[in-house]
């Protein structure tokens, strides 16, 4: 872990702040109703903050919002489509290839209905749930008293440049509100090359050979001892 600066402002697998102990965006960028929300909020899974992001009062439209992550348009649902959210986001530059991970917990106050919550990598967008999933489930935040213990998903990375962003949108209407929240993002496992896997191969049938080779070469003595086949 790189230290950037004195305190809880550090770099995993190249994102600055990914697990938001600075208190605040630094290193994001926000759009809508975004915050930092402590352990009177929800249990952190990573030091002591994590990212909130909702569909209610200070909320963007569904184009601006599409802007912010760089794509066309966000994915509808049965509701309807997309209407209003927020979101952050933030790009990185990675050194190699890695499995970069995260943790999520969607909640909402809706009863039944329709809201998504995502995540876009390079542009691509990703539905990691619709509120109706967690409606009327316990494990909820002030305002929003239906949720889902945290959860994590893992992607993996080629070297090179890449945006990793999160957001929560209303569907089909702007009246009930749900909200994404976001930690521990970055833990990093680095991906093998496709060489570098196949000369493990490589090395673990070697050792198997060799193994199958000495058993063949020592036989049971009748007195129960141990002798090696001659000329072998």
């Amino acid at each position: 872990m790189l230290a950037l600066a004195a305190g809880a402002l550090t770099a995993r697998a190249g994102l600055i702040n990914s697990s938001f102990e600075t208190s605040d965006f630094t290193g994001w960028e926000t759009t809508g109703a975004a915050s930092i929300e402590d352990g009177s909020f929800t249990a952190p899974t990573d030091g002591l903050y994590q990212a909130f992001m909702n569909s209610s009062t200070g909320s963007v439209p569904a184009d601006a919002l599409s802007a912010f992550f760089g794509v066309a348009s966000l994915p509808g649902n049965d509701a309807g489509p997309a209407t209003e959210g927020s979101g952050i986001l933030q790009t990185f530059t990675l050194s190699s290839g890695l499995s970069l991970s995260f943790n999520y917990k969607l909640v909402t106050n809706e009863g039944g209905f329709f809201d998504n919550a995502i995540y876009v990598v390079d542009g691509t967008v990703t539905v990691l749930g619709t509120s109706d999933t967690v409606a009327q489930q316990p494990d909820g935040v002030p305002d929003y008293p239906f949720g889902l213990p945290y959860q994590t998903v893992t992607v993996n990375l080629s070297a090179g440049t890449h945006t990793i962003g999160f957001g929560a949108y209303d569907t089909g209407d702007t009246v009930v509100d749900t909200g994404l929240v976001v930690d521990n993002v970055g833990e990093a496992v680095p991906v093998p090359e496709p060489s570098t896997a196949m000369f493990g191969l490589g090395l673990l049938g070697l050792g198997l050979w060799r193994v199958a080779r000495s058993r063949r070469r020592i036989q049971v003595c009748p007195q129960g001892g141990q002798s090696q086949q001659p000329g072998k």
